[in-house]
């Protein structure tokens, strides 16, 4: 994240937003960049914040003080604020500002703990009118602890916080949804057709990052079994899955709803997940959504190791390739190096992912000795792979 200058002549439309000539804005590198696409050379880094920076550290805070946390994005990364956010306002009565970049104003909505909500980027001036500040760009991607401690933990370490003194539970992020937003999805499921009393299996299709994403085939034969034994599948996902999407759909055929097709936003998609009685996701954004709406969940991991992100997540089993390049822990948006999808997952069969359904549904306990799967309660893994981490 950088504070920069915008130089070009006229005015610099991102987004919805006018950003005005000769002014200072704070922003991620990544808009940085894209504005720079638009217009050549637009954006200028003039240097970082220090001048009116003041790292957030809770052995300094007084009740009442304005607190500022800033994230430029993914999903599940600025869900890991949640539960940092919740503790500052309950223990310590402060007034609590986030910043993020308007793609995921939607994790934020109806929050309330949270006072204020600005969309990146913004006027520098802004952090002005706060007592502290915290930035979490690069808490995760450039942090070796990541590697080891759950994502939830770093954010309330960087706060100052002993993450120890904390509740498990209280380190699941928390979602807030109204009753008209209920209301709405419900009715666009009834025109759909949905039958009322059949269980809904919801379907991420990718991953934010193509080495994080399971092999769309494997997705498309779970899908397909699962329609068998009479369970109604629902596909998550943004835009630019739609082929992707429609492609799942014209194999699967029946008992399908393509959310994508649809399109659902963000927030209807959060909205629509909290009707599922499953969730099935790679190491994504609908892991996180399905834990905070308290929704059991399969979660598919080869990259990073599943303890890191689902931990402390309930009714939630992570499925965790388990070969010799794993984890890797490459972050970005390219894929694996060694092929795509990523080879890890080819040690992990449908009839895993099936197993770990059914046991969460009810239908039937895992049996046999399974080395990837790792089944989470209150906290700890029941079987950890943890310990075998380099």
């Amino acid at each position: 994240m950088r504070v920069v200058k915008i130089l070009k002549k006229g005015i610099v439309i991102y987004g919805e937003q006018e950003l005005a000539i000769g002014t200072r804005y704070i922003m991620s590198d990544p808009v940085v960049d894209q504005i720079n696409k638009i217009s050549p050379r637009c954006a200028r880094h003039v240097g970082e914040f220090e001048d009116f920076y003041k790292k957030l550290n809770v052995a300094d805070l007084k009740k009442g003080d304005k607190v500022f946390l800033f994230r430029s994005g993914g999903i599940g990364d600025i869900m890991f604020m949640l539960p940092l956010i919740k503790y500052l306002v309950e223990k310590y009565e402060v007034e609590m500002t986030v910043a993020t970049t308007l793609t995921y104003v939607s994790i934020l909505q109806n929050n309330p703990f949270i006072k204020k909500i600005v969309i990146m980027p913004f006027l520098a001036e802004e952090m002005e009118k706060y007592d502290w500040h915290l930035m979490f760009e690069g808490i995760i991607e450039q942090n070796e602890k990541a590697t080891k401690v759950h994502a939830v933990n770093l954010f309330l370490q960087e706060a100052g916080i002993d993450d120890t003194l904390i509740l498990s539970g209280d380190k699941i992020p928390e979602l807030f949804l109204l009753p008209d937003e209920l209301r709405k999805v419900r009715v666009k499921f009834k025109r759909g057709d949905v039958p009322r009393d059949v269980k809904k299996i919801g379907i991420q299709i990718v991953a934010s990052s193509p080495i994080r994403t399971f092999p769309i085939e494997k997705l498309v034969s779970i899908a397909e079994e699962l329609v068998k034994q009479g369970y109604y599948i629902f596909l998550y996902g943004g835009q630019k899955q739609a082929v992707d999407a429609d492609y799942m759909e014209s194999i699967i055929e029946k008992n399908v709803c393509n959310l994508v097709r649809q399109k659902f936003s963000l927030r209807e998609s959060i909205v629509a997940a909290s009707f599922m009685d499953l969730m099935i996701a790679s190491d994504s954004a609908f892991i996180h959504i399905a834990g905070a709406l308290s929704i059991p969940m399969v979660g598919l991991y080869g990259c990073f190791p599943s303890p890191v992100r689902m931990l402390y997540y309930k009714n939630a089993i992570a499925i965790d390739a388990s070969v010799a390049c794993s984890p890797s822990f490459i972050h970005g948006h390219i894929p694996c190096k060694k092929g795509s999808p990523s080879p890890c997952f080819s040690v992990v069969d449908e009839k895993h992912v099936l197993d770990a359904a059914y046991h969460l549904l009810g239908v039937r306990d895992l049996t046999g000795e399974y080395p990837m799967y790792n089944e989470f309660r209150d906290g700890k893994p029941i079987q950890s792979i943890l310990d075998h981490i380099g």
